[in-house]
């Protein structure tokens, strides 16, 4: 049987310990929302102020996310918990609790992040053009590393897989060099630019 990791003794994360933790690292990732006022992604010095008239908020001093994008509305709000949850398990940091097992694998990274999700039902959908209403905004606020684990409405997930290998490793993406990572046991990819 196996026991949970104790992520309070210094070598329970071999990475963080050899100092990899995704300082200085951008992550772009889509979902359902982040909840800027959680502990895990809240900056009192470059506090989040909601956008009026904007689907864009932008802050590259903030210690957690540099750009927030509402491709679906404008609401910058995680009704369902989701993506706070994903971004967490991505970057997520609490320096009030640094120990906390909570903490996200690549802690010292920050995210450039895509609201997929519409307010009322909070379904979460990647647009049908990845190239052109995904990957370049987040790409131009520094990330180079894309982390995405969603489908696209009424299609099954392999069909929508299928799609990204044929977008990323077609030829046909943002960089037009990107590595491609999917994990079918955790229903995830990762997009890697070179």
């Amino acid at each position: 049987m196996k026991t949970a990791l104790d992520y309070s003794t210094p070598d329970a994360n071999v990475f963080w310990t050899a100092g990899l933790d995704g300082r200085g690292q951008i992550v772009g990732m889509g979902d359902s929302g982040i909840d800027m006022q959680s502990c895990f992604f809240s900056d009192p010095q470059n506090p989040f102020v909601l956008p009026v008239g904007s689907k864009e908020w932008v802050n590259p001093q903030h210690r957690k996310v540099v750009y927030y994008y509402g491709l679906a509305d404008e609401y910058f709000r995680d009704l369902v918990g989701h993506g706070t949850h994903t971004a967490g398990s991505v970057a997520g940091f609490n320096p009030n609790a640094p120990d906390s097992k909570a903490t996200g694998a690549a802690k010292g990274a920050r995210l450039a992040f895509t609201d997929l999700s519409r307010t009322a039902g909070g379904d979460v959908n990647a647009p049908p053009n990845l190239e052109r209403d995904y990957f370049p905004r987040m790409y131009a606020n520094g990330a180079r590393i894309f982390s995405g684990g969603y489908r696209q409405r009424g299609r099954p997930q392999a069909a929508t897989q299928t799609d990204k290998y044929q977008q990323l490793w077609g030829g046909v993406s943002v960089t037009r060099k990107h590595t491609l990572i999917h994990d079918p046991c955790m229903h995830a990819t990762m997009y890697f630019s070179r």
